[in-house]
């Protein structure tokens, strides 16, 4: 009797979890989950930073220091009052942190302080996370306004020894959902390297 109570506690546990973390009408994803590479979509593979994601193939590959970005082809920019310049919208961005001590949970250190880099922070989900070939990871979804204009952004961030990715697909908020299914599948492509 007592293992048919664990059982059930652990179905509707599961239950739950699942039902907080996919709206109505979305496929449960998590970050690591989307692997193959989908139609009309390429893997774009850095072995010098250490990292594989998934893009749509007409999506434009930038180069910066210390990172890459990913943007539709026609995509708009919109200026950010925060940064006082233009930036992409929607876009992918990954960068890469080289870490003093592998032995630091550098993830939860920048979740705890990134609030402070943005007005009108919100956390509005968190996902379940779980990256091969990584030592702390964690996924989530927040908004920030920078002006008058309302951004959403979903974030993964994960460290792997001395190295800490943080890979964030954001926009404006009306890009940001016009486009939310390939940035989400695109940021919970992203995989370490062996």
């Amino acid at each position: 009797m007592k293992l048919l109570g664990i059982v059930v506690l652990v179905l509707v546990v599961g239950v739950l979890a699942v039902r907080g973390f996919v709206a109505e009408g979305q496929k449960a994803m998590t970050p690591g989950t989307v692997s193959m590479v989908k139609p009309n979509w390429k893997e774009l593979k850095r072995a010098d930073y250490g990292f594989k994601i998934n893009h749509p193939q007409d999506w434009l590959v930038e180069y910066a220091n210390q990172g890459v970005e990913l943007l539709p082809k026609d995509n708009p920019k919109v200026f950010d009052a925060d940064l006082k310049r233009e930036v992409a919208s929607p876009g992918v961005n990954i960068k890469l942190v080289d870490l003093p001590d592998e032995n630091a949970d550098a993830v939860t250190q920048f979740i705890q302080f990134r609030p402070d880099g943005y007005n009108g922070y919100k956390q509005i989900k968190k996902y379940p996370c779980t990256i091969p070939n990584s030592t702390h990871a964690t996924a989530y979804e927040f908004q920030y306004d920078a002006g008058t204009i309302r951004f959403i952004a979903l974030s993964l961030i994960v460290q792997n020894g001395t190295r800490m990715f943080n890979v964030t697909a954001s926009g404006r908020s009306e890009d940001f959902e016009k486009f939310r299914s390939d940035l989400t599948d695109i940021v919970f492509s992203f995989g370490v390297l062996k």
